[in-house]
């Protein structure tokens, strides 16, 4: 089966189902709105990594880095001032302001949520603000300390129980690290997974950094890039 054109019927059929208004306000429980995107992760489990990937890409970002652990994923990249992703943020703990101009960073946290994290955690920084956008399980609500309308910085970690969630025998996290690691081989930035540069070797001259040979053969990774570059920017901007 065509596992992107999955992906898109999935994202067409959320918004059809009104999880989120026309006018940007939630219409039921965080709960309810991140359990609907969880048939993104069964088709995906990296889709929220990889559209951030794309997000960075579309900034301009001179690199990014995930870091994966048993219990643990980071990401992070750094770009020119985005105030769409305060707009994000505010949107997401208040749920009583407008509609941000780009959906892309909310429905990544949502998706998130999904994933069955014990904690999802978002901070935004610049040179002088920062803000920290947190969520539990318990919490029908997100939390927000600080403030930062012009972030340049954007790190989001996840953290999990190290028995939970498990597709076969991959924890979510592994799942996550093997997925991108496949599809980015050709990402036009440089993506750093695990302190390994997994691009082609034009980024190998990089600082500090060690390249990471392809796994299977060069055509079939460019493909897999292709499709991601192609299907999987379904939101917009």
């Amino acid at each position: 089966p065509d596992t992107m054109s999955d992906i898109e019927g999935v994202i067409q059929g959320l918004h059809g189902e009104g999880v989120l208004t026309s006018e940007g306000r939630f219409t039921i429980s965080l709960e309810r709105a991140a359990k609907a995107r969880f048939k993104l992760l069964q088709k995906s489990p990296a889709w929220p990594f990889l559209q951030m990937v794309q997000e960075a890409h579309r900034r301009q970002a001179s690199r990014v880095k995930l870091k994966t652990g048993h219990s643990h994923i980071h990401f992070s990249f750094a770009c020119e001032a985005q105030p769409q992703w305060w707009s994000a943020v505010e949107w997401l703990a208040y749920r009583a302001v407008d509609k941000p101009s780009s959906l892309v960073l909310a429905e990544v946290l949502l998706a998130l949520m999904a994933s069955g994290p014990e904690k999802l955690e978002l901070v935004l920084v610049n040179e002088h603000e920062d803000a920290k956008l947190t969520w539990t399980p318990d919490q029908d609500r997100m939390s927000l300390w600080g403030a930062c309308a012009l972030p340049t910085q954007l790190h989001i970690t996840a953290s999990y129980a190290r028995r939970w969630w498990h597709f076969g025998r991959v924890s979510y996290p592994a799942k996550v690290q093997v997925e991108v690691g496949q599809r980015c081989r050709h990402a036009l930035i440089p993506i750093e997974l695990d302190s390994l540069l997994i691009n082609d070797a034009d980024w190998s001259t990089l600082p500090g950094l060690s390249y990471l040979p392809p796994e299977f053969p060069a055509n079939e990774s460019a493909h897999l890039y292709n499709v991601v570059a192609e299907n999987l920017n379904l939101l917009g901007t």
